[in-house]
């Protein structure tokens, strides 16, 4: 097999896709990383959901409830308000009459376009929510 000016253009033409291709996972992260940011953002709707949920119990008895399984959205429901991936129950911890925290644990750190209330480092971490009638207008 000779050594032509074909092959040498087909290397050369195969280097420079493989390091399209590294340039573009660099640039915009593994499939992997893109996979954790997807179910990051889950657990965030998720806990958003779960407030949503509490605040409508605290509307509607004005105290806060024991549990999460006291809001379900759908009763007895084994699935509601756990992470997608371990299938752990998300932490719901009342603080006070009016307070309480939602904790998730997160693969990664929040991007820096979230929301200022929804920010979070990677691992545990708690959002604290106080009760008030305009909770859910931001």
């Amino acid at each position: 097999m000779s050594e032509g000016p074909g092959r040498s253009i087909a290397i050369a033409l195969s280097l420079v896709v493989a390091l399209f291709v590294g340039i573009g996972l660099y640039v915009s992260g593994s499939p992997a990383t893109a996979r954790q940011e997807k179910i990051d953002a889950r657990r965030i709707r998720d806990l958003r959901d779960a407030r949503a949920e509490v605040y409508s119990y605290w509307r509607r008895y004005r105290v806060l409830p024991a549990t999460m399984d006291s809001v379900s959205p759908v009763p007895g429901d084994s699935t509601a308000h756990r992470d997608p991936v371990t299938g752990t129950p998300y932490e719901y911890r009342a603080t006070s009459d009016s307070t309480y925290e939602l904790c998730a644990i997160f693969a990664l750190p929040s991007p820096s376009e979230a929301e200022v209330d929804w920010r979070h480092a990677a691992g545990r971490h708690c959002f604290p929510v106080t009760m008030k009638e305009s909770l859910l207008s931001y």
